[in-house]
């Protein structure tokens, strides 16, 4: 059963990488970028002047598909002239010319192209550039944003394991390590945590276990970086011994801190309480239920 719940999450757990490494970019947001403002074609000995409105304080994106094109400019009201910036600081393969107009103040405006060669036609396209604050803001869980892997240790308690008639083991000390991912995309990023981990449990005596276990955390109170807590699912399979069945499994609460650099990945600190149970291999007794604590340290590298 318990061997089962841990395939079963297992697989969930790599069906949402799978999925958040293969989602789709949004092309949308990248059109968003900036905002075309006109689009004309001028033919040979026609090259009559464009009549723009330009919003003083923003920035706009000339265009040109012919080189060396210098940009003629006058104010219908006698307003001082825009700056006019080369985006080209070396030859462009394709043969364009790239410019920035920064207007200082709004009004209406005469662009003429010079330095055409006779018998091309040329294309002019004019782009405003979002405001800064407009721009689409970078996700540090996007450099960061892409699913991170790393690794986690643990140290950690736990009570007895007593029914009132039979100890399936009395206190003692545990250690973990495991395989920890994050950054899974969309609802999905509230579940982080550990994909796949080796626990090493210590009772009273020469009483000890070894389990294989998946610690999944979903974040309920808190942001994708810094501090967060929520709810933790532990299940975990190993050797059926000392009475007690080859399954464990419980739940809990978490709260961690979170580093996320900007290039991705970064240090982890969570802290664990959780109650948990063990089964009796006796399928005719009962198990028993417990307590555990646990502190683990952790870094995501990718």
């Amino acid at each position: 059963m318990i061997r089962a719940s841990i395939a079963l999450a297992g697989s969930l757990l790599l069906a949402s990488v799978l999925q958040a490494q293969e989602a789709p970019k949004d092309t949308a947001t990248q059109s968003r970028t900036q905002t075309l403002v006109t689009d004309l074609t001028f033919h040979s000995n026609s090259y009559d002047p464009i009549r723009l409105f330009l919003v003083g304080g923003r920035i706009y994106h000339a265009q040109f598909t012919q080189p060396d094109i210098v940009l003629q400019m006058r104010s219908y009201e006698g307003k001082q002239l825009p700056m006019i910036v080369s985006v080209n600081l070396a030859p462009d393969a394709s043969g364009r010319t790239d410019l920035e107009i920064r207007p200082r103040v709004d009004g209406e405006y005469e662009f003429r192209p010079t330095y055409v060669y006779d018998g091309n036609p040329i294309r002019f396209q004019l782009w405003l550039l979002p405001k800064p604050e407009d721009a689409e803001p970078r996700n540090a869980h996007t450099a960061v944003q892409g699913v991170e892997f790393g690794t986690e240790l643990s140290v950690g308690g736990h009570g007895a394991y007593e029914n009132g008639i039979y100890s399936f083991g009395g206190k003692g000390g545990s250690f973990s390590g495991c395989v920890t991912v994050r950054n899974l995309g969309g609802e999905q990023g509230r579940l982080w945590g550990c994909m796949l981990g080796v626990e090493f449990e210590k009772a009273g005596g020469d009483s000890a276990w070894t389990y294989l276990f998946l610690q999944p955390r979903i974040r309920i109170l808190g942001g994708t970086s810094s501090v967060s807590g929520g709810a933790v699912l532990h299940l975990a399979s190993g050797s059926a011994s000392h009475g007690r069945a080859s399954g464990k499994y419980g739940m809990g609460l978490y709260i961690g801190y979170q580093e996320r650099r900007e290039n991705g990945g970064g240090w982890t600190v969570t802290g664990s309480i959780l109650a948990l149970r063990v089964n009796a291999s006796d399928a005719a007794a009962s198990g028993a239920g417990s307590w555990a604590a646990s502190i683990g340290i952790g870094r995501f590298f990718f």
